[in-house]
């Protein structure tokens, strides 16, 4: 039976745990290093979860455990209660393989990225994303669809990128939008329809006698925290009938996350010319519908202005246009979300 107890010990700030099974990987941001947990010192590590129903480890050798994670810097004392912690066997790597400790040093960028948790939403619709425990901020990228295509190409969606504090147990709602689909061609009286999403793109407009309907414009992708709309991604507009090219989402931020979908494109009055295509779904601002022929306009973006970062945690998230608009009679490509950490 060791020394240590539960209550006199706690986590280190700076470091972040992902579950494997029975094991952890801790990754110490401060340090650049990350250790394999196992056997005794995995059990101890998840006895130190406050959140945790782990019983404390009896074994006589988890006083070994708890010295080589103190020396590692993933645990500190509460208080000491007059205990006097021995030095540690000159060899600490033979305490180490014994508790079950692995370490390597991460010198890189490159390699400490490879230590990221990734999760990624690329099917339309929503989700829900529950933060684990020790997280203290995520990283997002949030991408709008892309507006469906006919004779004129579709318009661009938006991505933006950055950071968002978070708290254990906060659950974030994720919408993807879906890519506008193409107006078809000649002859097919209806517009493509409109991809649903955050905001739904507009649907083409329709097509009168020969010419050719618009297509549809991409929805808008979406994150929420806690139920407050934080990040919207616009969708492009669908390509027109007549040949217009489909509005890119804005890179700007509009100051308002209300949604609007965007505008239907305007159907052909006269023989011969194609819908106009639809507007993209957009988080402030739907884009404005084609004319007949015409070509649908973006839809509108939005971050929130205090409490998110850009992606190295200062300054302002960073929107950029993505290439996802659709060509050769297609739908427009679907948005997507991306969550990771640390």
């Amino acid at each position: 039976m060791g020394s240590y107890r539960r209550t006199q010990l706690v986590r280190c700030a700076g470091v972040v745990s992902r579950t494997l099974g029975e094991e952890f990987v801790v990754l110490d941001e401060r340090s650049g290093q990350a250790h394999a947990l196992s056997g005794l010192a995995a059990r101890v590590w998840a006895a130190t979860d406050p959140e945790s129903a782990v019983a404390w480890p009896e074994d006589a050798a988890v006083d070994d455990a708890v010295e080589q994670l103190l020396e590692l810097g993933l645990l500190e004392l509460v208080a000491a209660r007059g205990i006097s912690r021995r030095r540690l066997l000159r060899d600490g790597g033979a305490i180490a393989a014994v508790v079950g400790i692995a370490s390597i040093a991460l010198p890189t960028a490159a390699a400490a990225a490879s230590a990221r948790v990734n999760q990624t939403y690329t099917s339309p619709g929503t989700f829900s994303y529950t933060v684990p425990a020790g997280v203290t901020y995520l990283n997002f990228v949030v991408d709008g669809a892309g507006g469906g295509d006919d004779v004129g190409k579709g318009g661009a969606g938006t991505s933006i990128t950055g950071r968002i504090p978070v708290t254990a147990g906060q659950v974030i709602t994720i919408n993807v939008g879906a890519g506008g689909v193409g107006g078809g061609i000649l002859g097919l009286l209806v517009g493509g329809s409109g991809g649903a999403g955050y905001a739904a793109g507009g649907a083409g407009g329709a097509s009168v006698g020969i010419g050719i309907p618009g297509s549809g414009g991409g929805g808008a992708s979406s994150i929420a925290l806690a139920g407050t709309t934080e990040v919207v991604a616009g969708g492009g507009g669908g390509g027109g009938g007549g040949g217009g090219t489909g509005g890119n989402a804005s890179t700007t931020n509009s100051g308002s996350a209300t949604a609007n979908p965007g505008g239907g494109g305007n159907s052909a009055v006269i023989i011969g010319n194609g819908g106009g295509g639809g507007g993209g779904g957009a988080g402030a601002s739907g884009g404005a519908g084609g004319t007949s022929g015409g070509a649908g306009g973006g839809g509108g973006s939005y971050w929130a202005s205090s409490g998110l970062t850009g992606p190295t945690g200062s300054g302002s998230p960073a929107a950029s246009q993505l290439s996802n608009g659709a060509t050769s009679n297609a739908s427009g490509g679907n948005g997507s979300v991306t969550l990771s950490y640390p």
